[in-house]
């Protein structure tokens, strides 16, 4: 009961603090928390009562956020790579962040602890006396990266995030499958129908969430989150290809010198394979189009662009 009357009091106080963003949910909220109380009571003495009590203990606690779940934003900047539950977030146009501004005019909300140092590095807003001197990169991305990301990020696209709400061909954008990737899929179930692994994507996770969001074939990104991990390795990727187990690949144009901004590491070493091993599949053999590669650029910030055949020779 104890633990009815905290999260429904907490939920209550974590609404009323965007009251513009699903705010009624107060009301159901605090009606079924209410009446689960009453019936965790009644239960003590009826215990036929027991059931509907747990029922409505569990309802309670999961009103409020079942509720933000879905309440997913659906033009997000990072739309199915990243889906978010929230208000307005800071310098993006997804939810599940900070609001965008406080009351007092500042890049901040208000409501941020009192202990928080006006100018912090990498924020939109700061001024950079902390210690960091640079400013922002265009995009309103914070200037202190990851080492591991690329040098040349691109800035097209909504919020200066590339490809927007329409998604790339396989970055940052939206969790649909675009023509092209459809394309690129279709091709690679048709001339490896056997094949256990449809497609691997260069660029990490982000880069094939399109693909796994928007297929029930098996499609996997290589590098991890950002593209930096060992996995798959080289050795891997070549007893995939010798298997038969893995003969597509949508990498990017490198001839063999990794990508922009990824000298060395992993990322290289299988940009490298890729490029050393499998064939480029011309983009009119699945009806690809140039205009399509040349307006997303590198599909996202580490995506591909070009498909491979990687079929053992």
């Amino acid at each position: 009961m104890a633990g009815v009357v905290v999260s429904v009091g907490w939920a209550v106080v974590l609404i009323r603090r965007e009251p513009d963003w699903n705010g009624w949910l107060v009301w159901p909220v605090l009606l079924v928390g209410c009446a689960a109380v009453v019936l965790l009571v009644l239960a003590r003495r009826h215990g036929r009562l027991l059931t509907v009590a747990v029922g409505a203990a569990v309802a309670s606690v999961l009103v409020a956020p079942g509720a933000w779940a879905l309440s997913v934003p659906g033009s997000s900047s990072m739309g199915g790579s990243n889906p978010t539950a929230g208000p307005q977030m800071l310098g993006f146009g997804g939810g599940g962040g900070m609001p965008q501004q406080g009351g007092n005019g500042s890049d901040l909300p208000s409501g941020m602890p009192s202990g928080m140092p006006s100018s912090m590095p990498g924020l939109p807003g700061a001024d950079g006396s902390s210690g960091q001197s640079d400013e922002p990169s265009s995009g309103g991305m914070p200037s202190a990266m990851p080492s591991g990301m690329p040098s040349g990020m691109p800035t097209g696209g909504a919020n200066g995030l590339p490809g927007g709400g329409s998604g790339g061909r396989g970055g940052f954008g939206g969790g649909e499958l675009t023509a092209d990737q459809r394309k690129i899929l279709k091709y690679a179930v048709e001339h490896a129908p056997d094949a256990r692994i449809k497609l691997a994507v260069e660029g990490g996770a982000m880069s094939a969430g399109a693909f796994i969001l928007g297929t029930d074939e098996t499609v996997i990104g290589m590098g991890g989150f950002t593209n930096s991990d060992n996995a798959p390795s080289v050795a891997q990727l070549k007893e995939w290809a010798k298997n038969g187990e893995l003969r597509y690949v949508l990498g990017s144009d490198t001839n063999g010198g990794g990508r922009p901004g990824l000298s060395g590491g992993y990322a290289e070493q299988r940009s490298d394979w890729i490029a050393g091993n499998c064939t480029k599949v011309p983009e009119s053999s699945y009806g690809g189009t140039s205009s399509q590669a040349d307006d997303d650029g590198a599909t996202g910030l580490m995506g591909g662009n070009v498909l491979y055949d990687c079929a053992a020779k």
